[in-house]
């Protein structure tokens, strides 16, 4: 994947105030981030300007769900490449297999610490 400074995460997630932490974190230590609040915004725009590094979304959003665009990332040729960090606070042992036999390729439990968001990203990139 290259130093952390070249990384870009694209983190979805509807909650507004969470993805501002997250975003602010995330670029304090080192990331290129950008945020979408909308899942379907998200999904039209994913390789807009180039594909993320990575994506850091939430499962349960109004408009769209997490599983079913993890689905669409990993159906399309440019985007299946593109390693997945599910966080949800349904934290079901089925929900996290869901998630995993998707193609997700980790699931963080909400609510977390921003360090331990940081740890996952860090295991998926080794």
């Amino acid at each position: 994947m290259g130093n952390l400074t070249e990384m870009n995460i694209t983190v979805v997630d509807d909650d507004r105030s969470l993805t501002k932490i997250i975003n602010t974190y995330l670029t304090k230590n080192g990331y290129d981030v950008t945020v979408f609040n909308n899942p379907n915004v998200f999904f039209s725009k994913i390789c807009d300007t180039k594909c993320p590094d990575m994506i850091v979304m939430d499962l349960m959003m109004p408009d769209n769900d997490g599983l079913t665009i993890l689905k669409k990332i990993k159906d399309l040729q440019k985007t299946k490449h593109i390693p997945v960090l599910i966080m949800s606070a349904k934290n079901y042992k089925s929900t996290v297999l869901s998630c995993l036999s998707a193609g997700a390729c980790d699931f963080l439990p909400k609510p977390f610490t921003l360090d331990s968001l940081v740890e996952k990203i860090k295991d998926m990139t080794d």
